[in-house]
């Protein structure tokens, strides 16, 4: 299914990390602190996603995800 239509939540971490990624295929997520990857995440198109459930574990588990995305890419 395409991510055009479907809602975000913080469960979805592998689609937010793809999106993050698309949107700033140039940046480094480790560089991203936790609180500027929130703010990222939550003006993601889409994203419905409750403040609450943005914990620590699941926004370093959305970096970790764009970080693999962005090793895949090189040579």
């Amino acid at each position: 299914m395409s991510l055009e239509f479907q809602s975000l939540d913080w469960s979805q971490v592998e689609e937010i990390a793809k999106m993050l990624h698309y949107q700033d295929p140039g940046v480094d997520p480790f560089s991203v602190s936790l609180g500027d990857l929130y703010e990222r995440v939550v003006r993601l198109p889409r994203f419905v996603g409750r403040k609450e459930q943005a914990t620590q574990q699941v926004l370093e588990d959305i970096q970790d995800a764009w970080y693999n995305l962005t090793q895949a890419e090189e040579p």
